[in-house]
C-alpha cells in the first residue's frame, strides 16, 4: 500500500511538473508574439511620423506661399492653405481627421537653390480615413475598449501621395503660440500669425494575441504604439 501511494504522488508531482512547463512554453510563446506584433506596429507609427514631421520641418509661410504660386510653381492648390478638422463623435477624444498646409515639393531640391524661397511649394492634406468595419479591442481594467481603425494619407489635389497602414486609432494636431500655450486642432483655420510650432500624437495598434483560455487571459498592451512629436517651425519668420 505504502509503495502504491508513493508510486501515485510521483504521478501527480510529475503531472503537475509537466503543466507547469507547458504553461511556460506558452506563455513564452505569447511573450514572443507580443514582441512581433509590438515591433511591427512601432515600426509603422513612425513611418508615417516621420513622414508628417519631414512636411512639418519644411512648412511654408503665407509669404513664402505667395512667392511660389507668383512664380508658377504652386501645387496642390492655387493659394495658401492652412486649416485642421476634428471631430470626437467615435473615440471621444479631439481627433484630426484633416490638416492641410503648404511645405516644399521636394527639400533636396530647395536646399540646392541660391533662393531656397523661389522652390516649389505643394498644399498637402493629411486625411484620416476610416475603414470600415474594421476594429481592435483591448481590456482596460473591467472594461473591454473598442477602437475603430483608420488609415492616415498624405494627399495632394485629392490623391495619395504617401499613406500609413490601416491601423491608426488616434490621430491629433495642436498649435503652439508665442506665448508658450497650445490651441486644440479644434481651431479652424490655423492661428498663422501667432504660431511657432505643431505637436502632434498618433497611435496605432494591431490585433494581439489570442486568448488561449478565461484564466490565461493575455494582459499585453503590445499591439498599441502611441507616438509623438513636437516640430518648431524656425523657416517661420511672422
Amino acid at each position: 500500500m505504502h509503495i502504491f501511494l508513493d508510486h501515485i504522488s510521483a504521478v501527480l508531482v510529475s503531472a503537475v511538473m509537466v503543466t507547469i512547463f507547458v504553461l511556460l512554453q506558452v506563455r513564452g510563446t505569447q511573450s514572443n508574439a507580443d514582441a512581433t506584433i509590438n515591433q511591427i506596429v512601432r515600426s509603422e507609427t513612425l513611418d508615417i511620423a516621420d513622414m508628417l514631421e519631414r512636411d512639418l520641418f519644411n512648412m511654408r509661410t503665407a509669404a513664402q506661399t505667395d512667392v511660389a504660386q507668383a512664380g508658377g510653381k504652386l501645387t496642390g492648390g492655387t493659394a495658401f492653405a492652412c486649416s485642421t478638422s476634428v471631430s470626437n463623435a467615435v473615440t471621444g477624444q479631439d481627433t484630426t481627421t484633416l490638416f492641410t498646409f503648404p511645405t516644399l515639393s521636394d527639400p533636396q531640391v530647395a536646399a540646392g537653390l541660391l533662393e531656397p524661397d523661389s522652390a516649389e511649394v505643394t498644399i498637402v492634406s493629411y486625411n484620416l480615413i476610416r475603414e470600415t468595419g474594421r476594429s481592435v479591442s483591448r481590456e482596460m481594467g473591467p472594461d473591454t475598449l473598442t477602437h475603430p481603425l483608420y488609415r492616415l494619407e498624405r494627399q495632394v489635389d485629392g490623391i495619395a501621395r504617401g499613406w500609413s497602414q490601416s491601423t491608426i486609432t488616434f490621430f491629433n494636431v495642436e498649435f503652439g503660440l508665442r506665448d508658450g500655450s497650445f490651441v486644440s486642432s479644434s481651431t479652424t483655420p490655423c492661428p498663422i500669425t501667432d504660431m511657432t510650432k505643431v505637436r502632434f500624437q498618433i497611435q496605432m495598434a494591431r490585433t494581439g494575441v489570442q486568448d488561449i483560455t478565461a484564466e490565461q487571459r493575455n494582459k499585453s498592451q503590445l499591439n498599441f504604439s502611441r507616438y509623438g512629436g513636437t516640430v518648431d517651425l524656425i523657416n517661420w519668420d511672422l
